[in-house]
């Protein structure tokens, strides 16, 4: 199990502020905000100071919270005596493990190593080193108002160790960047979860990063491999989250099988996208052509709150000379709020073509929901779904391949299951979904029968509903009637999906697929649905239903069935707006997530 190494700078620069706050103070407010992801930890806990300063807060061994409460960071004073010390510390750590996390806050770089270690590029041989003494070393360093050449250099450490990096310039950033350090040190209990995270983040720091900027380093083993491969529907992608929101919407719409894509209009922060609709998704009567915008929500909001914090600047020959000609100070110019830039966007869609069919999907979850009233305002055929900022993973192979080829799919290890819990699964007990449940579902509708009749032994499916009801018991959206899952029960009658079948003149092999695709489905929904309401809408916000060519030409997604199930999203999506609205305001409440429900 990893151990962790954590280090506070306590250098004299600590004292400087951020909007206010001492950075010392910022530093505490850090360290309270996240210690309890090391109760239960193996970690010790030191002080960055001059040479010979640095202090041990806390020896290596494990601690619950309580004592980590204890540990006070002390005041600064002093330099910052960084790469030597860390190689002097790898030198002692190695002793009790080889695999080690090192924590560093910090608000400057090294002033007093020596030799190659000295400065900013004294961190390629400082990591060098500590890999010759045999230390798996991860970075995760939080700067505080660090310079951009100390930035830059911090970075590239995290990122060439899997690690992760963050920088506080303004005080609106503390939040934000206290919760990235959380969720990134969550990881510590979990091997697995780790290592697939760690490998992520290390291929998105090399794709983001211009080859001539990276050091040979070498500490984290194997090519690095981003192409995905989506099963003949497209052709192999290059990247999983591509940096741009353009390649990404493009991307996007090719998994979904759209065709004849084409570039259109954009903004700073949205992209349009026209296309064609997939054969599947095709209605007579209906244009097959759809305008589709993207925001990628994560930079707007960035973009904007770096505007808001920067303080006006004028030369001081401008003041000067305002000052002796006594002239007015010019009004300053208005920068352009995310409001703006919706409404800018939501003109641009009332341009867009009449017949087209039209959506806008966000990238990425970090916005407020008057978002959707502003987009909304007068277009009420245009559809907006919220997804995650890297792609689906891939389909299944084909229902009818060799089941030992189905189950290797379902065993291997895909980078976009970061962010997607994907159904077929391997294990469908609900303390292992639970733990594994992301803000974003992918469900492959029709699935191989050996493996349907595998998922179907280790569920209970009566037990399963009866703790859906009582969910939906305990649930605030009980009111003003209750919410209509009856056609969930295993029991409940089948004829409809009968007379469905007749009239779709369907041989006895494909009656068996589409009886297979209800039973599969309902346990999946009545799982999902279940866990939404007993973690008060906090996971899932997407529900993406994907319908593979036998599917499609069995005309599933017409089923009454799968009817039903949009029916019951859309019914709950409404009502999770409204009660979000009514409790606006009351601090005790919980926002809940309106989950969505996407098809393709």
């Amino acid at each position: 199990m990893v151990r962790a190494a954590i280090y506070f700078d306590t250098s004299g620069s600590m004292w400087q502020k951020i909007d206010g706050v001492s950075r010392i103070d910022l530093s505490r407010q850090v360290w309270d905000d996240v210690l309890e992801r090391f109760d239960g930890q193996y970690a010790k806990i030191s002080t960055i100071n001059s040479k010979g300063s640095s202090q041990v807060l806390g020896t290596l061994r494990k601690r619950n919270a309580e004592s980590l409460r204890q540990i006070k960071i002390p005041e600064p004073g002093g330099g910052t005596y960084l790469w030597e010390f860390l190689v002097n510390e790898a030198e002692q750590l190695i002793q009790t493990s080889s695999d080690w996390i090192f924590l560093i806050i910090t608000d400057g770089g090294d002033g007093e190593s020596k030799g190659e270690f000295r400065g900013v590029e004294g961190f390629v041989p400082c990591v060098e080193r500590i890999k010759e003494i045999g230390i798996d070393a991860e970075f995760k360093i939080l700067g505080l108002g660090l310079k951009q050449d100390v930035a830059d250099t911090f970075r590239k450490l995290c990122g060439e160790t899997g690690g992760h990096f963050d920088n506080i310039q303004s005080s609106s950033e503390v939040e934000n960047a206290i919760l990235k350090l959380d969720e990134t040190l969550s990881e510590m209990g979990d091997l697995d979860a780790r290592e697939r995270r760690r490998n992520s983040r290390f291929r998105e720091y090399v794709a983001t990063t211009d080859e001539t900027e990276r050091p040979e380093l070498g500490l984290i083993e194997g090519p690095v491999e981003r192409k995905l491969s989506y099963g003949g529907r497209v052709e192999t992608l290059s990247t999983i989250s591509p940096v741009e929101t353009i390649d990404w919407l493009e991307d996007l719409l090719r998994i979904r099988g759209h065709v004849n894509t084409l570039r259109a209009d954009s903004g700073e922060f949205w992209f349009e996208v026209e296309s064609e609709l997939p054969q599947n998704d095709i209605i007579e009567g209906v244009q097959n052509r759809e305008d589709c915008w993207a925001i990628d929500s994560e930079k707007l909001m960035q973009s904007l709150s770096t505007i808001s914090a920067e303080p006006e600047k004028l030369k001081i020959t401008a003041k000067l000379k305002n000052l002796f000609s006594r002239k007015p100070k010019p009004p300053p110019v208005k920068q352009k709020s995310a409001h703006d830039i919706l409404f800018e966007l939501n003109d641009d869609i009332r341009n867009a073509s009449k017949d087209a069919r039209k959506k806008i999907i966000f990238r990425g979850d970090d916005f407020p929901d008057d978002y959707f009233g502003i987009l909304n305002n007068g277009l009420n055929e245009v559809q907006i779904v919220v997804y995650p900022t890297i792609l689906p993973p891939p389909p299944p192979p084909n229902y009818d391949v060799d089941y030992e080829e189905y189950k290797e799919w379902i065993q291997q290890v895909n980078p976009s299951r970061e962010e997607w819990i994907q159904f077929p699964r391997e294990d469908y007990h609900d303390d292992n979904i639970l733990s594994e449940l992301r803000k974003a579902v992918i469900v492959d509708c029709l699935i191989h029968p050996e493996h349907a009749n595998a998922a179907q032994s280790q569920v209970d499916i009566n037990l399963d509903f009866r703790k859906l009801n009582i969910a939906i018991k305990k649930s605030p959206f009980t009111n003003p009637k209750p919410i209509d899952v009856q056609f969930l029960d295993p029991n409940s009658s089948s004829e409809e999906y009968s007379e469905w079948a007749e009239k779709h003149i369907l041989s006895d092999s494909e009656k068996m697929l589409v009886n297979q695709f209800v039973m599969f489905n309902r346990m999946t929904v009545t799982k999902i649905l279940t866990h939404y309401l007993k973690l008060q809408g906090l996971k899932p916000m997407l529900i993406v239903f994907r319908f593979c060519d036998m599917a499609s030409s069995l005309g599933l997604q017409s089923h009454p069935f799968y009817g039903r199930v949009k029916e019951l999203f859309e019914t709950l999506h409404s009502r999770v707006a409204i009660e979000n609205s009514a409790s606006k305001g009351n601090n005790g409440s919980t926002k809940w997530e309106r989950l969505q429900v996407d098809t393709f």
